[in-house]
């Protein structure tokens, strides 16, 4: 192995076996400190990580080579442990879940434990957000449920009450439960705890205080691939899902039945003493009821959604309890076969129900079942993990632990609330929102019944989407920014309250983002300031010890302002205020790398040279982080103007942007692919990008910079008969090539555009780093169903270019006015409904696609107005009815405009 560069492949091959043996030996021994695997294929030419970019994208594969990637960052004191066969997956080169022990197995006092964890809890809970799950094993304690109540508490979430949960379970220390209370020998299905309740928990804990002598495992499988699953094994049922949602049919007994696995009575599910007292809790939560004889219930839910696009990762998943309905809710009262319809009322067929028996069979072998120990801790990120039972020999005595998402003292030092929303994470109606609601649930004075802050989920589409702020649960990188309850005085609490709700011209408390209206903003942007800066005088977080002063000191400002501004305050102007709250309220696609993409970015195709800089520069100061550049747009040095004045202006910094570039047709050899990039790179003044894209599908004779930059399509201008020529280069070489500019820290993430299916599953069968991300046209005219669907399926995210479809190409004769879609009666008719533009409809539908945007604009208020997305959502039948508009007219097509230019370039047929 060599640090500095790659072996070639011939070089590869040649290695002797000891060497490679030797050179796995060296790998495994540094990936003790990783949370990733150790691959085999580190010996095909895997470097150590060297000065660059912090994360570059990781190849998934069976196995994923550790070194080509940054590797988490373990707890202080622990190694990762590989468990045994079918306890432990490698799903996209992560370990699902990842395990850890203490390097040093000294007995540690609870007291040790705890303070070990208040210490690590920003790290603990970063892994549990990029394993989904995570297993602590030997770390000595706690011993009972006193003091998994007290491990627990040091992570600072927000507390949860359980009150929806069907599970009968008793109480046994504070925030600690038993588990499901079901008979050993009944197995529960996979399910999302709580996913049949408007507010499920963000996170679900488990203690082992008494391993069961024989079965009893928790088996766990991530969710987005039991989401995969069913889009390819029953597309047609995985489609209804996400069209109408479902609703939970359920009779409950009027006292708890403890034979039951779902015996939870009536009383404790609504905290009712009486049968009026359920009612009207049931007619506030939308539960439609019938009494039963014997005092039983039957309970029919509000429509719910089954297929949930996460908004932090940009992946489908399987969030709902469906399976175990159907499959698992069985007892004296209730039929499993009866247990689930869909959101419109109409009841399951037999064959839809035999689909998802098969979806159970897919879970139950596809899972991780750890074999519990005495004294295991299993942390469980319950957005992205279904969780089940295995029937068991007694004695066996498991704890639960259901919390919400991250408190402030920790959210503020994570890395996500610090670059994730542009100026200022902590000022967008959407961290508002989540600001309030927890200081309801926490002020002492102010406790509020079980679920009054939650907004209403109704409306024909029962699909959440990548734009939903009521997606839950709260992803942790998504998480509120609350202290504990004494941490804010009476007076300052009322007073910001109404000044927020003012600021939001409302007269009842803010449920929504939806409901900020975008005039208010800068009024939100002060109310929240004061907010935090009365957390901030009060200084140290009660409840905590000297030894954590470090870690609970609160600032005056937010960490996204203290370490990402360049020194500039955060109100240089209102413009900045303005767009701050507008970008924070943005999302981001993660990608295979986990870095996270803006949804909403700037293309920069046709944007003058002259005007270039200012636009970058506006685009920044209007609340724009990412930004869509290419050598062939011959604008790039100017774009890189803009970034430098904007960095200079304190506006943003590097790590706050996310830049694109791509790979011009005549830079394919793998020789040309390097310079090509540093040539970019030179132009936009940047160290490296942050996604480098294959623009085209075909290779052109190469063109060197000094003769003609950009090189156009054009071979040579000054020809007689000026033509497109071709160059004979397959694309596994380029993409080999472009692989390699990850490994030198030139590119963190690689992909693609203007790809077919058939071109992606060949380039991702033979690519030791598949691509990320691919682009491609897409509008309400050209909309792709099928391609979408497969790189979404493959771990894609993907953008649309061209999103407002026909406008940049009218000047060009490639489209005529009248095939604009802004002018479609639809499109208009949806945004007179939504008092919106018809560009900001089509953008909307877009993101609801769950696809990024890059639309283009050099007027100021465009700008503004395209990232103004997220104050309404289009209803299921709002996007069906853009859905018929699809013509397959697609604008940017070589195989029409290249016959100008003497070329047939039919790349997509």
């Amino acid at each position: 192995l060599r640090l500095g560069g790659r072996p070639s492949t011939s070089a590869r091959r040649a290695m002797p076996h000891w060497t490679k043996l030797f050179a796995l030996i060296c790998m495994a021994w540094l990936g003790e400190a990783s949370a990733g695997p150790i691959s085999s294929a580190a010996t095909r030419g895997a470097v150590l990580d060297r000065p660059g970019p912090a994360s570059p994208q990781e190849p998934v594969t069976t196995s994923s080579p550790i070194l080509m990637r940054k590797r988490p960052r373990l707890p202080s004191g622990t190694r990762v442990l590989t468990l045994p066969d079918g306890e432990q997956h490698d799903w996209d080169g992560t370990r699902f879940p990842l395990a850890l022990v203490p390097k040093r197995p000294d007995a540690q006092s609870l007291a040790d434990l705890v303070a070990w964890i208040r210490r690590n809890r920003a790290t603990l809970l970063d892994l549990v957000a990029r394993n989904g799950a995570v297993l602590l094993r030997g770390f000595g304690a706690p011993a009972d449920a006193h003091g998994f109540s007290e491990l627990v508490q040091a992570l600072e979430l927000a507390p949860f009450a359980a009150g929806c949960s069907a599970a009968p379970r008793t109480e046994q220390a504070p925030g600690v439960f038993t588990a499901n209370e079901a008979p050993p020998k009944e197995p529960i299905p996979f399910h999302h705890e709580m996913a049949q309740c408007e507010q499920p928990p963000a996170y679900i804990f488990f203690f082992c205080e008494v391993a069961p002598r024989s079965g009893g495992a928790t088996p766990i499988v991530p969710s987005h691939q039991v989401a995969s699953y069913i889009r390819r094994a029953h597309p047609e049922l995985a489609a209804k899902l996400a069209r109408l949602g479902v609703r939970y049919v359920r009779i409950l007994p009027e006292r708890t039945d403890a034979a039951s696995p779902l015996g939870k009575s009536w009383t404790a599910t609504y905290n009712a003493s009486t049968r009026a007292e359920a009612e009207a809790a049931m007619r506030e939560a939308g539960v439609e009821w019938e009494w039963r004889s014997g005092g039983d219930l039957k309970t029919v839910s509000k429509p719910m959604p089954a297929q949930v696009v996460d908004r932090a990762s940009g992946r489908e998943t399987f969030f709902n309890a469906i399976v175990a309905a159907s499959t698992g809710w069985v007892d004296s009262r209730n039929q499993p076969d009866k247990a689930v319809i869909f959101g419109d009322g109409t009841a399951l067929t037999a064959a839809e129900l035999t689909a998802l028996a098969d979806v159970g069979n897919w879970m139950r072998a596809s899972h991780s079942a750890v074999a519990w120990r005495a004294g295991d801790v299993l942390l469980i990120d319950n957005s992205a993990v279904l969780h089940s039972r295995q029937p068991f020999d007694p004695p066996r005595r498991i704890l639960a632990s259901l919390w919400g998402a991250p408190l402030l003292a920790t959210a503020l030092n994570t890395p996500e609330i610090t670059t994730a929303g542009g100026e200022d994470a902590s000022r967008s109606p959407a961290v508002l929102t989540r600001l309030l609601a927890q200081l309801r649930a926490h002020q002492p004075e102010r406790q509020r019944a079980d679920g009054e802050l939650a907004g209403d989920a109704g409306g024909a589409d029962a699909q959440r989407t990548v734009n939903s702020d009521r997606l839950p649960p709260q992803a942790p990188s998504e998480g509120p920014l609350l202290p504990d309850a004494g941490a804010i005085s009476d007076g300052t609490f009322n007073a910001a309250e109404t000044s927020v709700e003012s600021a939001a011209e409302m007269s009842v408390p803010i449920e929504s983002p939806a409901a900020v209206g975008a005039e208010s903003r800068a009024k939100i942007a002060a109310a929240i300031d004061e907010l935090i800066n009365a957390v901030a005088d009060n200084g140290e977080v009660p409840g905590h010890g000297e030894d954590d002063v470090a870690a609970t000191k609160l600032s005056a400002r937010p960490a996204a302002v203290q370490s990402g501004m360049g020194g500039a305050s955060a109100h240089s102007g209102p413009s900045m205020a303005a767009a701050a709250a507008t970008c924070a309220a943005d999302p981001a696609l993660e990608l295979r790398s986990r870095d996270k993409m803006p949804v909403v970015g700037l293309g920069l195709w046709k944007i003058p040279r002259d005007s270039t800089a200012q636009t970058v520069y506006d685009a920044i100061r209007s609340g724009y982080r990412h930004f869509d550049c290419a050598c062939d747009y011959g604008n790039e040095a100017e774009v890189g103007d803009g970034f430098r004045r904007a960095f200079a202006d304190g506006l943003v910094t590097r790590d706050q942007l996310w830049v694109t570039t791509k790979l011009w047709n005549t830079y394919h050899a793998a020789e040309h692919v390097e310079p090509a990039l540093r040539k970019s790179l030179s132009d936009l003044g940047l160290d490296y990008v942050d996604l480098f894209l294959m623009h085209f599908p075909l290779a052109q004779r190469f063109v060197p910079f000094e003769t003609r930059y950009p090189p156009e399509w054009i071979f040579d201008p000054t020809a007689a008969h000026p033509t497109i020529e071709l160059a004979n280069v397959p694309l596994h070489v380029t993409w080999e090539a472009m692989e390699d500019t990850v490994r030198n820290g030139l590119a963190r993430n690689i992909g693609v555009c203007n790809f077919n299916t058939a071109l992606l599953r060949d380039l991702i069968a033979g690519a030791q780093i598949p691509p990320g991300v691919l682009q491609v046209e897409l509008h309400p005219y050209n909309q792709q169903p099928k391609l979408l669907r497969y790189a979404q399926e493959e771990g894609m995210a993907v953008t649309a270019f061209s999103p407002l479809g026909a406008g940049s190409y009218v000047q060009l004769d490639m489209a005529t006015p009248s095939e604009s879609a802004l002018e479609d009666p639809v499109i208009r008719a949806i945004a007179a409904k939504h008092q919106v533009s018809p560009a900001q409809v089509v953008l909307r539908w877009g993101l609801q696609r769950g696809t990024s945007l890059i639309p283009k604009s050099s007027k100021h208020d465009r700008l503004k107005q395209n990232l103004e997305l997220f104050s309404f959502e289009l209803d299921g039948a709002e996007m069906q009815a853009i859905a018929k508009l699809d013509r397959g007219r697609r604008y940017n097509d070589p195989g029409v405009f290249a016959e100008g230019m003497g070329a047939f370039l039919p790349i997509y047929d």
